[in-house]
This record gives structure tokens, sequence and C-alpha cells, in this order.
């Protein structure tokens, strides 16, 4: 379709238009404007639909990012979301309700604090994972205990955030790191 296959379009006002005859005229509006003529280009396009609250787009981590490589996972046991699991991956990860968080537990909890509730480390070097509030107006909890300081955590240990419980469950640790030279075979085949 070419640009002369549109029509033009004026936008004016009733005073302007008493020139102008009634087949003239295309479309009218309330405030008394009306649509004649023909229009100069074609229509803008639609503008791009924003994407929805709480859609993220997850990429597949290589092993050689090991920052972005699971460590291991957080569980929902109990309170909105019940049933889901988050990764862990190295270093300090943030954890709140924003998608500005490493790790986003938006599913309806607003007791969690947006941005930088807490925080969960894996240290590859001392192969130890540690919680710590962060932000969070509420205490963060383990296995029922507020912190104030970080906490080592343990295999099956239960983080409380907001109403939200969560069951820690450790991937990396003493028998294996994704830094070691054994994780993977010399053809990159994962080690039985």
């Amino acid at each position: 379709m070419s640009d002369t296959d549109y029509k033009k379009t004026k936008i004016v006002s009733r005073s302007e238009l008493a020139w102008g005859s009634p087949s003239e005229m295309e479309g009218s509006s309330t405030d008394g404007t009306i649509l004649y003529g023909q229009q100069d280009q074609a229509p803008a396009p639609a503008p791009a639909q924003p994407k929805k609250p709480g859609t993220m787009i997850l990429g597949i981590p290589s092993l050689d990012n090991t920052r972005n490589a699971v460590a291991g996972w957080l569980v929902i046991v109990q309170g909105p979301g019940k049933g889901t699991s988050v990764q862990v991956g190295y270093g300090w990860s943030s954890i709140g309700r924003d998608l500005t968080n490493r790790i986003v537990l938006n599913f309806g909890d607003t007791s969690i604090t947006g941005d930088k509730h807490a925080k969960i480390l894996y240290d590859s070097e001392a192969r130890k994972f540690k919680v710590a509030n962060d932000e969070g107006l509420n205490p963060t909890r383990v296995n029922g205990e507020a912190i104030d300081s970080a906490v080592v955590l343990k295999n099956g240990d239960l983080i409380k955030i907001g109403a939200t419980l969560l069951r820690f469950v450790p991937f990396c640790g003493a028998d294996f790191d994704w830094n070691e030279p054994e994780a993977t075979g010399t053809s990159g085949e994962a080690k039985a």
C-alpha cells in the first residue's frame, strides 16, 4: 500500500468548517470537532505492549559462568507461591518482590519488602551458604529465630521472609562445586 492510498485528515472546529458541506464531514465528536478530508500518512503503529508484572525472561546459564549456575534452591513451603522453588546462585543474591532482586518472591505476600528484604550468599571458597536480613521491615527468621547478622544455613533450614516460609536445599557444598575441575570430565560431560 502506498502513502497515496491513505486518506488525509485535518481536525477543525465547527466554526472553521462553516464553508464545508455536511457531505465532507466523515466523523464528529461531542466537543464539536469534525474530521474530514484525507490523511497525510499511514496510521502510527500501535505502541508496544508493556510486560506483565512478574514476567521474567530467563537464560540458561553456561557452566563457565558460575555466578549464574545453580548453587541451591529455596522452596516455598508455606504462604503464597507454596510449592514453587527459586534458584540460589553464587555470591550474594538479594531477595524481595521486585524484579530488581536476583531472587524474586512476587507471589502475593506484600509483607515482603519490594527491594532487598533479605540476602543469601553462596561462598564457593568456604563452600557455605549464609542468609542475612537486608532492608526488610519485618525480621528475617531462620528456624523461628529472628536474625540480626548473617547466619550459616544447613540443608533443610526454614527461612521466614514476611509471611512466606522457605526450605533451604543446597546443591553445592563440601562435596560439590561448579568451580572444581572434577565437576566435569575432559569431554565436558558430568562425572558420575
